[in-house]
This record gives structure tokens, C-alpha cells and sequence, in this order.
């Protein structure tokens, strides 16, 4: 097989059509009406078929060898037949991988331990901290374990930010904080403020016609309260 060299060649007057080694090695084959099987024809070159078998004149379409029993099924033109073939099948068998004969206890015996054959050491062995334990309460476990299941969920989801709108915006909290609070920079932009209005009141009336004495009074009034106050600065800074 390592090499893909022939080992050892049969001849045949008629075309193959099938063939077959049984488990002991014996090859047969299927040839026009016949049926040639031939012993050790693998680990050695025989001379001499082992035997021959004809089908009078059928052809033959498939040959198989029954395991484990020395029977030769063939499949021909006329229907099927079967032939003893001495030496074809395995005479001892290994009740334990193959058993031909069990019954239906033993087959199911046998797919059993053919399952745990498939599965780890680990995956069916006891647990010992279980095996000799006393089984705790039934509601109290549920109980527990319904728990720890709510308290997994409240830490999964973490602390929830509370969103201030409205009144509790921290804008809002900080003007009413600030509301009462009486600053001396408050009590100057009021003051300007009254002025700035007085002064636009007084220009008005000018443009109006308004009386001259009492206008110039508002005016010096109002200059003497101006320069009496500190200047400010920013927005206020245009009435001086």
C-alpha cells in the first residue's frame, strides 16, 4: 500500500464483475456463470483456485461473504443463492465487541456500556462533598437560590442615575440658594440702575421741551450721585 506495487495477479477467461474477501482472507470473485474463490490469495501467489461454483449459465452480479459463518451469498440473473464456502468465515469471536447470539437484555447491556465508553471519567463520577450530606430544605433552598438570582440582577444592572429635571435641575437649586443672599455688587447695579433710568427719563424731556431749572437740578442730582459710587465694570461701564 506504501508503495502502489503489484503484489501478486489472477487470470480470469471472462470479465470480473464482483468480488469479496471474507475475514480469513479468502478472495472470490464472480466471473460470467461462475463463482472462483481462491485461499490466502492475499499473502501469497496461489496456483490452483480453492474451489469453483457455477451458475448454469447465470451471471453473476454480486458476491458477499457472511461474517462469521462460511456462507457465500451470490446475486445472478436467476435470483439469489447461497453456498458454503469452508474456512471463509472467523470461527472464534469475541463475544464481548460482537456477539451474534444475544438477546434483547444483552443488546441493551451492550448500548449502555457502549455510551459510557464515550463519556470522561469526571462526567460520571459522584461528587464527594454531595454523597453522605444531609439534604437541606426544599422551600428554604429554593428560597436561597431565588436570592442570590435577584441580588445578581440588581448588581448587573449597577446604580441608576436619578435625572433632575425641572425644579431640582442644578441651576434652579443654586437661584434659590443665592435668592436671599444680599451682596454689596447687587446693591451698586441696582442703584446704577435707578440712575440709568432717571438720566433717560430727564433726556427725554429735554428733547420734549421740559423746563430748564429743573432739569439741570435732575442733572447735577444725578452726576453727584454717579461720582458719588465706585465704577463698575463689564455692561455698566457705558454710563460714565
Amino acid at each position: 500500500m506504501r508503495s502502489f506495487k503489484l503484489l501478486h495477479s489472477y487470470y480470469s477467461k471472462t470479465p470480473v464483475t464482483c468480488l469479496d474477501v471474507s475475514q480469513t482472507g479468502m478472495l472470490g470473485w464472480g466471473a460470467g456463470s461462475k463463482a472462483t474463490f481462491w485461499k490466502d490469495a492475499l499473502t501469497m501467489k496461489a496456483k490452483d483456485p480453492y474451489m469453483t461454483h457455477s451458475l448454469n449459465g447465470r451471471n453473476v452480479a454480486s458476491l458477499t461473504f457472511r461474517p462469521y459463518e462460511d456462507v457465500c451469498g451470490l446475486g445472478h440473473g436467476g435470483g439469489f443463492s447461497s453456498i458454503v464456502v469452508p474456512g471463509a468465515g472467523e470461527a472464534n469471536y469475541d463475544a464481548l465487541t460482537v456477539n451474534m447470539f444475544q438477546d434483547k437484555k444483552q443488546r441493551q447491556e451492550s448500548e449502555v456500556r457502549s455510551l459510557l465508553d464515550k463519556l470522561s471519567p469526571n462526567m460520571i463520577a459522584l461528587n464527594p462533598d454531595v454523597v453522605g450530606t444531609v439534604e437541606r430544605d426544599r422551600a428554604a433552598l429554593i428560597k436561597e437560590q431565588r436570592d442570590i438570582a435577584q441580588n445578581a440582577d440588581i448588581k448587573s444592572q449597577g446604580k441608576q442615575k436619578k435625572k433632575a429635571r425641572g425644579r431640582n435641575k442644578i441651576s434652579k437649586k443654586l437661584a434659590r440658594k443665592s435668592k436671599n443672599i444680599v451682596e454689596q455688587k447687587t446693591e451698586n447695579l441696582k442703584k446704577l440702575r435707578d440712575i440709568s433710568v432717571q438720566e433717560n427719563m430727564l433726556r427725554k424731556e429735554q428733547e420734549g421741551g421740559g423746563g430748564g431749572g429743573e432739569e439741570g437740578e435732575g442733572k447735577i442730582d444725578i452726576a453727584a450721585a454717579i461720582s458719588n459710587k465706585e465704577k463698575p465694570t463689564g455692561a455698566l461701564k457705558r454710563f460714565f
